[in-house]
């Protein structure tokens, strides 16, 4: 305040923790919550000044502010991971075996969020006064600007408008604005941001998807998370920087192009910068998008203040660019508000930094527990979740007001009309020149004044223009989701006979015996599956698989009695019902090729388990209670009792299955392999109608119930199960 800085960086804020409610074992809350409260800042002086205020923002975090200022947790429950994979399973839970490997896949892919609140060094947070405060005279600004007098000044303002000022992506759609010069070296660079808890964002690669995705569906931090490829001149950046607290939707990032331009022999460096404020949904690019702050002269300060602090910047200055052009969007359609400045901003050697996470007090320390402990909480938290929102009323609520939030966060939309935005002006380097003037950036700019310089030059009609090969990322991928089709049959046994014998006693007292056999034919049928594989070594992998097969059990009756065989053909004419057959396995597959190769054989064997019914018999749904909640409980019941039920009365029969087999991938895309597969199941034979029939009533009574007993040595061997199948994987 003018030319005075009342709170100068290093200033210590004091406060106090007044509330804390931990999750803990999720008996008692789902969410945690926090106060904290700044009661006075420590000034570089001594002086102590008073402060009260109130928490308004936790930046770049999951957590937000609720109405009395403290820091509100998220719930585990209400991650979008969790949502689908409650969503997902809630389909499979017709099939116990579905919601078996539904279950296994979630929990293999995606994590468990942790509902805890923790604050790490450099969580940065914004304050607000709730009453005026005297702050005295101030101290003198440190940083002065980068002209040393008019004629400095004169030679910054010719060269700024030889610096490029538009990205652009690398299909050539015009995307953000710069708005920050630098004056320093690369290694100085390098250092201030490092200095400022800037982190340097991983590669596009298929682990780095795979992060991303875990980051975004848990509510996790992924303060290295990729971004997006834009240029500048049609050249890449020498330099990419991010910062985040705990949230992929929140983060600060800055990419840094390198110029021809020069200021007394050091380079000069212009920047790009701009805040990700949510995850929203683009109709222009089908997907998921990154929505952005539209004031984006607020990043430019926010750079300006982190490298501050620092102590690395020796000047800065505002520039006006009266160029700039007016209404315009960046590449997925946000608008970009700004006065039209570029802040220059001059860095020394910065050798001896001042670090933002030097520590000015111990540690936190481990908040995460046990895996006892952990493993608890999952379970209570999802218990009560269960009960009070697993129903589809609840359900078909959430989702559907879900997905009408999703769609109205999309690029473009800022909150208010975007003919109401007026950019704030920035005052915090000084006035700027007269010419200098607000300029609102809100699609399709027109053309600029090319006589500045060639990189002003309004880009050509795109129709017919050589679109730029693909940039297509061969990494190993790591992780594949694949689907298959197939056709499953049997080996020359079949399912194995079934010899039944059957003694009664009819009125007349004589005891007769008759013997009934099953050759038990499966005819071959059609199969449908999936698998997650996860890459986790070079030459092994490991894959959980479902798959879902019809076929046609036809049980040949037939028996040694003439009389007996006779009422057989008459009676049972069509001795024949459909199959199915639901395996969960899990396999390793040994890779013949290393697994980054294009194409690669493998072997594949591993233990599977298989809930095999008469299509007659279907499995039931949990029913009564269990339709109100705590559907997974249910649905375990219902699978003991149609596991222990006979086949010929409703129930089916779970069996171990040792597979093996074999195969090969070959990458289409970056993105897609197709597969071949073939496997062999090797299982104990099911004996459905010995399991249904066969009982010991006791002593034979005239008249009475006939004994049936399953003759020992009929059924013998193992059931060969053979499968051949092609299909799909998406890989990341």
């Amino acid at each position: 305040m003018n030319g005075k800085e009342l709170v100068p960086a290093g200033a210590i804020a004091h406060g106090i923790i007044e509330h804390v409610r931990r999750v803990g074992l999720g008996l008692v809350r789902e969410r945690a919550s926090l106060g904290l409260r700044v009661t006075e800042i420590e000034l570089p002086d001594g002086r102590r000044i008073a402060t009260p205020s109130e928490i308004t923002e936790l930046e770049n975090a999951r957590e937000n502010i609720d109405k009395r200022g403290r820091i509100r947790g998220i719930r585990s429950t209400d991650t979008p991971g969790y949502r689908a994979t409650g969503l997902l399973t809630s389909l499979a839970s017709v099939e116990p075996i579905a919601m078996l490997f539904s279950s296994t896949v979630f929990a293999t892919v995606l994590r468990f969020s942790e509902p805890e609140i923790r604050l790490t060094p450099g969580a940065e947070f914004r304050i607000r006064l709730t009453a005026p405060v005297e702050a005295g005279e101030g101290f003198d600004a440190p940083i002065g600007p980068v002209s040393a007098g008019p004629d400095d000044r004169r030679i910054l303002l010719t060269t700024i408008p030889h610096i490029p000022f538009r990205t652009r992506t690398p299909q050539g759609a015009d995307s953000d604005f710069t708005n920050l010069v630098f004056i320093a070296s690369e290694d100085a660079l390098t250092r201030a941001f490092a200095a400022a808890g800037w982190n340097v964002p991983e590669n596009v690669s298929a682990a780095s998807r795979y992060r991303t995705l875990r980051a975004v569906a848990e509510s996790q931090a992924y303060q290295a998370a990729p971004m997006s490829v834009l240029t500048l001149d049609g050249k890449a950046p020498i330099l990419n920087r991010t910062k985040s607290l705990n949230s992929f939707a929140r983060r600060h990032h800055i990419r840094i192009f390198g110029t021809k331009e020069s200021w007394n022999g050091t380079p000069m460096f212009t920047a790009a910068s701009t805040q990700d404020s949510a995850i929203g949904f683009s109709m222009k690019e089908k997907g998921f998008v990154h929505l952005i702050d539209p004031w984006i002269d607020r990043e430019r300060t926010k750079v300006f203040d982190d490298l501050a602090l620092t102590g690395c910047v020796s000047g800065a200055e505002l520039v006006a660019r009266t160029w700039m052009p007016r209404d315009a969007t960046n590449a997925t359609g946000d608008h970009l508000v700004s006065d039209g400045q570029v802040l220059v901003v001059r860095l020394n050697d910065c050798t001896n930094p001042r670090r933002a996470e030097d520590a000015v007090a111990p540690a936190p320390g481990p908040y995460r527990g046990n895996a006892i402990m952990r493993a608890s909480r999952r379970f209570f938290l999802t218990a009560r979740n269960d009960v009070v929102r697993g129903n589809i009323g609840y359900q078909s609520v959430a989702y559907t007001t879900a997905a009408i939030k999703l769609m109205r966060r999309s690029p473009g939309k800022t909150g208010s009309d975007a003919d109401d935005i007026t950019a704030v002006p920035n005052d915090a380097f000084g006035s700027p020149d007269e010419e200098a003037r607000r300029v609102k950036i809100l699609p399709d700019p027109p053309a600029v004044d090319a006589g500045w310089s060639s990189s002003f030059v309004a880009p050509a009609s795109r129709r017919g223009a050589a679109k730029p090969a693909p940039n297509r990322e061969w990494a190993a991928p790591h992780m594949e989701l694949t689907f298959q089709v197939g056709q499953g049959c049997f080996g020359p046994h079949t399912l194995g006979a079934e010899g039944l014998r059957i003694t009664y006693r009819p009125e007349d007292g004589v005891v007769r015996q008759s013997t009934v056999y099953a050759a038990n034919t499966v005819r071959r049928g059609r199969q449908v599956g999936g698998a997650l594989t996860v890459n986790s070594h070079r030459w092994i992998s490991h894959e959980i698989g479902f798959l879902y097969q019809r076929g046609r059990f036809e049980p040949d009756l037939s028996s040694d009695e003439p009389a007996t065989a006779a009422k057989l053909k008459t009676d049972f004419r069509d001795q024949s019902a459909g199959l199915l057959s639901r395996q969960f396995s899990y396999n390793t597959i040994f890779h013949l090729r290393p697994r980054e190769s294009r194409w690669s054989p493998y072997i594949a064997v591993g233990p599977a388990i298989a809930l095999t019914n008469l299509t007659d018999a279907p499995f039931q749904k949990a029913r009564g209670v269990f339709r109100l909640g705590l559907s997974n409980v249910g649905m375990m019941q219902a699978a003991y009792n149609f596991g222990s039920a006979p086949p010929l009365q409703g129930g089916g029969i779970f069996q171990g299955i040792i597979q093996y087999g074999g195969g090969f991938k070959v990458r289409v895309h970056p993105r897609w392999t197709y597969r071949a597969d073939f496997r062999t199941g090797l299982s104990g034979h099911p004996n459905f109608l010995g399991r249904s029939l066969a009982r010991d009533p006791g002593a034979l009574e005239a008249g009475g119930p006939a004994r049936i007993e399953a003759i020992s040595g009929a059924s013998s061997g193992l059931l060969y199960q053979r499968r051949i199948s092609s299909g799909f994987s998406f890989t990341f």
